[in-house]
């Protein structure tokens, strides 16, 4: 693996939570390594989301004691906060799928659930913040019903069936255990997946005493390159620590052939095999050589060398806080501007409804007002924080904010 172009902290990183590395010789970086950069360390490990797999590693490998104990206090609490967490979005997942099988509707456990109980060694390493889950488009708003009858969903969650139009999802809820909960009819919009053949491939595998009906290992691992990379660029180590594990556990069940071909049906070769190569250098993963004679290989190394750039930046989470301040910044005049903030008010009234709680007897006026009002105030914050950062930070920002367009327009054209 190579991780020499990374950052001091970042590179330790990436080799803690590597199952291969040599638990002596991160013993002896750790130990040499001064308390700023071990919270840099630890930092990084939060923000990248693998703070969990971090801390098992560490623990195993009885390498916690190594960390500055202040760092290693904040490590433990995060990772106890986690593992709370994470027992009541299972719980939640058992009583959503004991109630759809019970209700005779197909449902497809997608991405952390997926990766949390049957990719990873412990539950616990993978880290997810809601739980999504996929049934048919024409079982959708049954479901919905259903959960709000049984008290997991709100009483008043009523989605209409205009959401399918503007999302792959209906709107998320907070289940009757505080977790986010998105019911999927479909992986991405916009992307010519073929339903039918995706319900036919997925795969029955038992987890902890559970049956769970998951994504054939093609279609699943094509889903976390389209969650990482479509429509935004969201690319985080874990991403690539879930394509790693996910190559590895399912190994000589992965048609590569099959891959690439419904890659390019589905609008996300260039993902794929960018996030794949980065994950080889990163982790040393063991793939067909041919996968990448598909593609310039100079080309791929210097966007492969731009996603690590950015994925590893400062600015990450600043542009998240101003994502839409940048699309407006980048619309190319005042009509495009116009048009970009015109999408991203007039949802049609019913969709506007659902999302904010709100009577589908409302006037269009009352809810094109709450929505516009939403929307400003998330405009206003973010150029509130815009103006109050010193113009250096602000340079940056946009540089950031560039190279992940540049990325973008190469993985999209």
């Amino acid at each position: 693996m190579s991780t020499d172009r990374l950052p001091l902290h970042d590179r330790l990183l990436v080799d803690c939570i590597h199952p291969d590395s040599a638990p002596e010789e991160l013993r002896r970086r750790l130990a040499r390594t001064d308390a700023q950069t071990h919270a840099r360390f630890i930092e990084s490990a939060f923000l990248q989301g693998v703070h969990p797999l971090l801390y098992r590693r560490l623990k195993e490998l009885k390498l916690l004691d190594t960390l500055d104990p202040l760092q290693k206090s904040l490590l433990t609490e995060g990772v106890m906060n986690y593992s709370l967490f994470l027992s009541h979005l299972s719980c939640n997942c058992r009583e959503v799928l004991a109630l759809f099988h019970d209700a005779g509707i197909d449902c497809i456990v997608l991405k952390g659930m997926h990766l949390s109980m049957l990719i990873y060694d412990n539950p616990a390493d993978r880290m997810m913040s809601d739980l999504d889950l996929l049934v048919r488009q024409s079982d959708l708003l049954r479901a919905a019903e259903l959960l709000a009858a049984r008290g997991i969903a709100p009483h008043d969650y009523k989605p209409v069936e205009a959401e399918t139009a503007h999302c792959h999802h209906l709107v998320p809820f907070t289940t009757n255990r505080g977790n986010s909960l998105e019911i999927h009819w479909t992986l991405k919009l916009g992307i010519p997946i073929d339903l039918d053949g995706l319900w036919e491939r997925s795969v029955v595998e038992q987890a902890d005493g559970v049956e769970l009906t998951v994504l054939s290992p093609e279609d699943f691992m094509l889903h976390l390159c389209l969650n990482a990379t479509v429509p935004d660029f969201e690319v985080k180590l874990r991403t690539l620590c879930d394509l790693y594990r996910t190559v590895t556990r399912y190994g000589s069940r992965i048609d590569w052939s099959v891959v690439i071909e419904r890659a390019e049906l589905w609008k996300v070769e260039k993902s794929l095999l960018l996030l794949l190569h980065a994950t080889q250098t990163l982790f040393g993963l063991h793939l067909p050589g041919w996968l990448f004679e598909r593609v310039d290989i100079p080309e791929l190394r210097e966007m492969e060398r731009t996603m690590l750039q950015c994925m590893f930046s400062a600015q990450v989470q600043e542009r998240n806080a101003v994502i839409m301040l940048m699309q407006l910044l980048r619309a190319g005049g005042l009509r495009a501007a116009v048009s970009l903030a015109w999408n991203k008010v007039f949802y049609p009234k019913e969709v506007i409804a659902s999302m904010y709680r709100q009577s589908g007897e409302s006037s269009p006026a009352a809810l094109y007002l709450l929505r516009t009002g939403k929307l400003l105030g998330r405009f206003s914050e973010a150029l509130g924080h815009l103006i109050l950062r010193p113009v250096s930070k602000n340079k940056e920002l946009l540089t950031f904010d560039r190279s992940v367009e540049r990325m973008k327009t190469w993985l999209h054209h």
